[in-house]
């Protein structure tokens, strides 16, 4: 569980739910830079989108001992603003992080070692959903993103390809994307002023 203490800092507790009527917490690490705002988990390695930090990695092989293995800063927005990173999605051996002015992706083929395979440039992102579409040569890894009054941004972000973006969509009205989710052919975009169902035409 990520979230942020009294004193606008993040914290990473973890639990024993085992017995999920009675959770037992097991660990519990603070770190300073903002709060959290979201968390993805892959294997042993946690990710947390930490704000003004970036990004923290955390190891939790032992989950009464975690340990923060990597803090790693996003890069400026394209126009030299500074990144925060509020969302982040993790598939496979690719991780995105949104936030504010821009999104940046990159290669956790060894999971604890961030390498940046560049950024794309967004809104105030607040969500994002990683899949991968098709098999063979012909696979490919899509970022949806969330993208506040841009409304819903894909990239291709496929490893060992450049970084792409797809398409752009407005809600109607500009109602702000804060949420997507993807199932099937169809994504869905929830906004202050309800949820849109957009046929991704897969």
């Amino acid at each position: 569980i990520a979230g942020t203490d009294n004193e606008n800092s993040a914290i990473l507790q973890i639990a024993d739910v085992s017995n999920i009527y009675s959770p037992v917490e097991t660990a519990r690490i603070a770190f300073a830079g903002g709060g959290a705002t979201d968390i993805a988990v892959a294997n042993d390695t946690v990710y947390i989108a930490n704000d003004v930090a970036g990004v923290r990695v955390i190891n939790v092989t032992d989950p009464a001992a975690p340990s923060i293995v990597q803090t790693k800063a996003l890069r400026p927005s394209p126009d030299g603003r500074r990144t925060l990173a509020l969302a982040l999605a993790v598939h496979g051996t690719v991780l995105v992080v949104a936030g504010g002015g821009a999104a940046e992706t990159f290669d956790i083929t060894a999971p604890r070692e961030l390498i940046s395979r560049g950024t794309m440039t967004t809104t105030w992102s607040t969500d994002i959903v990683l899949e991968t579409r098709g098999s063979g040569e012909n696979e490919e890894t899509l970022a949806y993103v969330a993208n506040d009054v841009g409304g819903l941004a894909i990239f291709d972000v496929t490893p060992g390809e450049g970084i792409a973006m797809l398409g752009l969509l407005s809600m109607p009205e500009y109602a702000a994307a804060n949420g997507v989710t993807v199932i099937g052919d169809y994504a869905y975009v929830s906004t202050p002023q309800g949820v849109f169902v957009v046929d991704l035409g897969y």
